[in-house]
């Protein structure tokens, strides 16, 4: 028996190589995804891991609290003796 080969099948070939396009871009998008993910926003365990003090000095530097209010939650989270005193300088 003998085998005929007419050369038909390029859209074979075709659909293959199409399917291969979009299995390697499906791929490297989402490696750049990840990775610009994961450049926009920090961790979340950074901002877990950060103390109510932190906290509260970061939002102090920031401007969203006044004097004030920085005092009174300083008072809040540490009780009475939560101003210290400033060391003069010799």
């Amino acid at each position: 028996m003998m085998y005929y080969y007419s050369g038909d099948n390029w859209g074979g070939m075709a659909l293959s190589m199409g399917f291969m396009a979009l299995l390697w871009g499906a791929l490297i998008g989402a490696i750049v995804w990840a990775t610009l993910r994961g450049r926009r926003e920090p961790s979340r365990s950074a901002r877990r891991d950060e103390t109510p003090l932190a906290i509260l000095e970061r939002r102090y530097v920031a401007g969203e609290i006044d004097d004030a209010e920085y005092g009174r939650r300083r008072t809040v989270l540490f009780g009475e003796s939560a101003v210290r005193p400033v060391e003069s300088a010799r």
